[in-house]
């Protein structure tokens, strides 16, 4: 399956699917194309089809018909519009060529020079609205510190106190609401995102997989947005104890490296083409329910399951530890049991070096694994060398 990407052009309009012909001209069509695959009804599978996330109704049918020979192939041809919240947002076009090559095209409405500056505004009262809750939560509180020392002093009359500002990051990413504007902001260009999501369904050209990865990183705010909304959930039924703490800087790494591939195989697997194909089409009414997809729904599922990421290694780990450590304490039960039957004294050998192992994570090395999580480990080993991690 390739791409091919085409810049300022303007094609696949339909008499009664009126868009902004400015916005589109400037517009990107991005197609793909794979082989038709002439399969028998048991066989037949929409996965390897090229763009089938996306097909309406009348394109699943068309190209149904045209693998399993009861449709000519070369009169498959058919524009598909899409709407977002029953507005025009974008444009495809199915066809299969005399070779029968199968040919999926998209093109995505960039919107009006109206629209940009609204986005412009939102992010720029976005901007001040972080600013100031850096300032009234964080910063403001390190001047009336420094007020106080300068004031009464410290305990030496000489003494030089500096003080170190932190890093407030944390502050932002616990804050539901500044989680929430991201997510909106992340599907206020769902132009951008919808080709980004179109141009990672191939891995023909992986520099254009990594450039849409990399812009779908972005998603990072639906893991924090859902991690804020159970973390809530979770101390209001007092169930902290049976998740495991989800480091914002691994959740970042995590969602960066994980978002492409997980979004390919949602396009790739049979049983998303279909999940999502049934919210493209399930909110449209009747007259366009076999040609038109609404992206709203499929948007909203997405957001759900990118963001639940997250949330399933909080859950999974605990599980995993609490697995992992009885699997131990029965190997280890079996192995000393093995022992005594064998040698009393090899018993208290054994006895004796698990208690100097005890004595001997209890100081400092444990200490220091347990109050620093792994990136300040990395850090320190960098800066101090090995020796301190």
């Amino acid at each position: 399956m390739r791409i091919v990407t085409f810049n300022k052009v303007s094609v696949f309009f339909s008499s009664v699917f009126l868009l902004n012909l400015a916005s589109m001209y400037c517009a990107a069509v991005d197609v793909l194309s794979g082989p038709l695959q002439h399969l028998t009804e048991a066989s037949f599978t929409y996965a390897t089809l090229p763009g089938a996330f996306f097909y309406s109704k009348r394109s699943r049918l068309w190209v149904h018909d045209a693998s399993l020979g009861t449709r000519n192939a070369s009169s498959t041809a058919l524009v598909q519009p899409g709407t977002l919240f029953g507005f025009p947002s974008s444009i495809g076009v199915l066809w299969i060529d005399t070779h029968d090559n199968v040919f999926f095209a998209v093109q995505l409405d960039h919107g009006s020079s109206v629209w940009r500056y609204c986005k412009f505004g939102f992010r720029f009262g976005m901007t001040l609205r972080i600013l100031y809750l850096l300032w009234t939560t964080y910063y403001v509180h390190y001047r009336s510190l420094a007020r106080g020392l300068r004031q009464y002093g410290a305990c030496g009359e000489h003494e030089r106190l500096e003080i170190i500002v932190g890093d407030p990051t944390s502050f932002i990413l616990q804050n539901t609401w500044i989680c929430a504007l991201f997510v909106v902001d992340f599907w206020c260009s769902l132009e951008t995102v919808g080709q980004c999501i179109f141009r990672i369904d191939q891995t023909t050209d992986m520099w254009v997989f990594a450039i849409s990865t990399l812009y779908l990183s972005r998603t990072v705010w639906f893991g924090y947005l859902v991690l804020n909304l159970s973390g809530f959930v979770l101390r209001r039924c007092a169930l902290e104890s049976y998740c495991a703490q989800a480091d914002p800087t691994g959740v970042a790494i995590g969602v960066a490296l994980v978002v492409g591939p997980l979004t390919y195989y949602q396009l790739r697997l049979s049983f998303f083409i279909d999940l999502y194909h049934v919210l493209y089409t399930c909110f449209l009414p009747q007259s366009k329910e076999m040609d038109y997809v609404e992206h709203i729904p499929p948007a909203i599922v997405y957001t759900i399951v990118l963001g639940a990421f997250p949330l399933v290694y909080s859950f999974a780990l605990p599980a995993l530890t609490r697995l992992v450590r009885q699997v131990l304490c029965r190997l280890w039960i079996r192995r000393i049991s093995s022992m005594a039957h064998t040698s009393g004294r090899r018993l208290s050998r054994v006895i004796s070096r698990s208690s100097l192992i005890v004595r001997a994570i209890d100081g400092g090395a444990f200490a220091r694994l347990s109050y620093n999580d792994w990136k300040h480990r990395l850090l320190l080993g960098l800066v101090f060398g090995c020796g301190c991690c």
